[in-house]
């Protein structure tokens, strides 16, 4: 069978490379129990195959673990390889229930303690890890064939506004906010500048109407018809006689 020569008495012309195939090669449909504990358990099934007989006799089971007891054991360390490691923040407090992506593909969460493991093959692999209220993080660990590759992540606390830094955020604002200050003062001193500005002349000085009964008005500053216009009184100890200025 390991030779990958099975034999079977319904397939004797199959022939498995190596002796290890894809379970969705050998027997193909979905909703099996290894779909349930790759999706959902992250936890990759083996189905190991020792004779055509999937049901051997009771006589026969003695000899069949004694074959591949060393097998099964050496199976058993393979579990622990691959990565595992911690997510925390920067206090050191550790964050359960984030989620590790693995080349884009795998997820998984962690566990109380932040603690999380997965199985990978030899190489280097890219992970990101999520978790709410944390900015993303992106790491790359490389996965030795002989022991299990540890790595510790911190989470910095996602402080950014609108998706940009706080920091820039702040400075544009304060920037902004200073702008519109300086624009205010500006239009107010063009304005009050405006307010107070007299014209060339004479002006009317604002008194009580009883001092002067006699009030002249300059529609035209500095004409001279518009005086000569108006009917004048001569406050002498004379006569009072009323004179008046004709129109030329």
């Amino acid at each position: 069978m390991h030779m990958g020569q099975p034999s079977c008495p319904n397939k004797s012309d199959e022939n498995i490379p190596g002796g290890v195939m894809r379970g969705a090669e050998w027997h193909s449909h979905l909703g099996s129990m290894k779909d349930y504990s790759v999706t959902y358990g992250h936890c990759p099934e083996i189905t190991v195959y020792t004779s055509c007989c999937y049901f051997p006799s009771a006589a026969q089971l003695l000899s069949l673990w004694a074959e591949n007891k060393k097998s099964l054991l050496s199976m058993l360390v393979e579990v622990h390889k691959g990565v595992h490691g911690f997510v925390k923040d920067k206090t050191g407090k550790p964050i359960s229930k984030a989620v590790i992506v693995l080349n884009e593909g795998i997820k998984v969460h962690t566990k109380e303690g932040g603690f999380f493991h997965v199985l990978l093959a030899p190489g280097v692999h890219n992970i990101n890890a999520i978790a709410d209220g944390y900015q993303q993080q992106h790491s790359q660990v490389f996965v030795h064939h002989d022991a299990a590759s540890s790595v510790v992540i911190v989470f910095d606390t996602d402080n950014r506004i609108f998706g940009l830094p706080r920091e820039l955020v702040v400075t544009v604002s304060g920037a902004t906010m200073s702008a519109l200050i300086l624009t205010a003062c500006i239009i107010w001193c063009i304005c009050s500048i405006k307010s107070n500005r007299h014209k060339d002349g004479f002006h009317r000085l604002r008194q009580h109407h009883d001092e002067y009964e006699d009030e002249i008005r300059m529609m035209s500053t500095g004409s001279k018809k518009s005086l000569l216009s108006h009917e004048f009184q001569d406050e002498t100890d004379t006569e009072e006689e009323t004179l008046y200025s004709s129109k030329h």
